[in-house]
């Protein structure tokens, strides 16, 4: 199967893509929470730890510069408008890992002023969270884990080229085998980076490839 085409994201965000942004691609970056609390366990503060990758951020990027970060400093983060099913959602997909607040924006936040600002005013804060969250749903790696017969296990270790034919399949690029970019940190599953072209209508190989995960099986834990 080729590239999936994100219809929904298309039609959501159509309006604000007219004008073509500053950067040539996003970088979805999911962390599993096991894995962090299990390396960080000073830092781990959230109960009870879920057991689905979460977003750690989505990151504007560029072909010769890579990650952008830090670009302006307005606007600053409107916590008033993070309420509702926004506020439900960031809970759920987005939560902050190192507090014990399940509401905690505190880690969002950060996101936005290192990251998110370097996206405004071709999205703006609102749209830039509801963009990340509705990404994270789209794929849906967790599920398509599951679906691998890829579950999370305190004493089995996964192969990392069955972490990464499952997650080739989530974002539909089969045919471009390992196109996401699977992170490992002392042999722990960390991270899966999905890279998305900067108009939001297809999946892609992630270019400028560093810090892969070089083990042949790693952990991928079901506790903190």
């Amino acid at each position: 199967m080729g590239k999936r085409i994100i219809v929904l994201l298309l039609i959501t965000f159509l309006p604000l893509f007219l004008n073509q942004p500053d950067f040539d691609y996003y970088s979805l970056v999911l962390q599993w929470p096991n894995s962090f609390c299990r390396l960080n366990p000073n830092m781990c503060k959230i109960n009870p730890v879920p057991l689905d990758f979460t977003i750690q951020g989505l990151w504007p990027n560029n072909f010769t510069d890579d990650q952008l970060e830090f670009c302006r400093d307005q606007p600053a983060f409107d916590y008033t408008i993070v309420k509702g099913p926004l506020k439900e959602n960031l809970k759920e997909h987005w939560p902050d890992l190192a507090s014990a607040d399940p509401y905690s924006l505190s880690f969002v936040e950060y996101q936005w002023r290192k990251h998110g600002l370097c996206v405004y005013p071709t999205l703006n804060q609102n749209t830039y969270l509801w963009e990340a969250l509705t990404l994270k749903k789209y794929f849906a790696v967790t599920r398509t884990f599951l679906k691998a017969n890829i579950i999370p296990d305190d004493y089995e270790m996964v192969e990392v080229a069955d972490i990464s034919k499952a997650t080739s399949v989530a974002i539909g690029t089969e045919d471009d085998y390992g196109a996401p970019l699977i992170k490992c940190n002392r042999g722990f599953l960390t991270e899966i980076v999905i890279c998305i072209n900067s108009d939001v209508n297809y999946a892609m190989r992630c270019p400028n490839r560093t810090d892969e995960c070089g083990e042949e099986n790693v952990m991928f834990p079901s506790t903190p």
